[in-house]
């Protein structure tokens, strides 16, 4: 596990959960990624937080997948 640090100048520097209720998985884009010389620490700059949208971190995943399989489960719950 790295330690990740924001810089302090991106949008979502400082980041409030609206939706407590909601536990979707959410996505933080980010622009400009630098890991330190130690590699223990990745930065963050002119960052984005996604909206909390159920399935979104998947279908956004499969957008830049260079290909996707897609199946289902013998009882259709996935």
């Amino acid at each position: 596990m790295r330690r990740v640090q924001i810089d302090g100048e991106s949008v979502n520097s400082v980041g409030l959960e609206e939706e407590q209720h909601c536990n979707y998985r959410r996505l933080l884009v980010a622009f400009g990624v630098h890991l330190s010389q130690t590699r223990q620490v990745v930065s963050l700059r002119h960052t984005t937080l996604m909206p909390s949208i159920r399935g979104l971190p998947a279908l956004i995943a499969m957008i830049f997948a260079p290909t996707i399989e897609l199946r289902l489960d013998l009882f259709k719950k996935k």
